[in-house]
């Protein structure tokens, strides 16, 4: 292969990708068309996506190429323009951002997201990144709220218990307790998770600075219906 159309190829690779995670049904002819190249060097794209572990295939009976089912991906609905920029801001000025756990997930989901997108949506949502930021704050504690704050989302996501350390107040030392977490309070300068402590039994509101050691468990748990969110 001519280096010189290495990086011609992974882009028109990459072009392919998103056509077919977008969901288009598009044969060898139909992307050589959108391409400018003909359906030779179409076959070549695929065979070497292939080499690098995609999985596609050639549905015969709607006669195009489509992506492999995983289990484990979720099928993205249409967003137009406005719907999109609009997360995309959301994003951007997320506090989630200031943590290194989330921020590289979210930076990886709005790259899938646009290379789904038309060029003058992605050129539209470029703008929305380039002029969003979260201001820098200075706070000792940052490092060991990024250590806590993940953790306690993929507890809630996944409804499962956690064992961490508490710094308690109350008895004047750090305590180890089975935590349930039910809801997280987010703010620029801190965060705040409620929920039920096995130690206190009962719901308490923890400042994620007095957290430590977030240990994701095998247990479940459910809200009780009575709880009622904050905010």
């Amino acid at each position: 292969m001519n280096v010189s159309n290495v990086p011609a190829r992974h882009a028109r690779m990459l072009r392919i990708l998103g056509q077919l995670q977008s969901g288009s049904g598009l044969n060898a002819e139909d992307l050589a068309g959108q391409l400018g190249v003909c359906r030779r060097t179409i076959f070549r794209d695929l065979n070497m996506m292939r080499q690098a572990g995609i999985e596609l295939y050639f549905d015969e009976k709607l006669d195009c190429y489509r992506l492999a089912p995983q289990e484990n991906l979720v099928t993205t609905p249409a967003l137009d323009q406005e719907e999109l920029t609009t997360l995309i801001a959301a994003v951007h000025l997320s506090v989630l951002r200031k943590l290194p756990d989330c921020s590289d997930l979210l930076q990886q989901s709005i790259r899938k997201l646009l290379a789904c997108s038309p060029r003058h949506v992605q050129h539209h949502a470029t703008r929305v990144i380039k002029s969003c930021s979260i201001g820098t704050v200075d706070n000792e504690d940052n490092a060991q709220t990024a250590h806590i704050v993940h953790p306690v989302l993929v507890a809630i996501s996944q409804r499962k218990i956690l064992r961490m350390i508490v710094s308690d107040a109350e008895v004047g030392k750090e305590v180890e307790t089975r935590f349930a977490p039910y809801q997280m309070i987010a703010a620029v300068d801190t965060w705040q998770v409620v929920g039920r402590s096995s130690r206190h039994r009962g719901v308490r509101t923890f400042d994620s600075r007095q957290l430590k050691q977030p240990e994701i468990t095998d247990e479940n748990y459910a809200i009780p219906r009575r709880f009622r969110s904050v905010g």
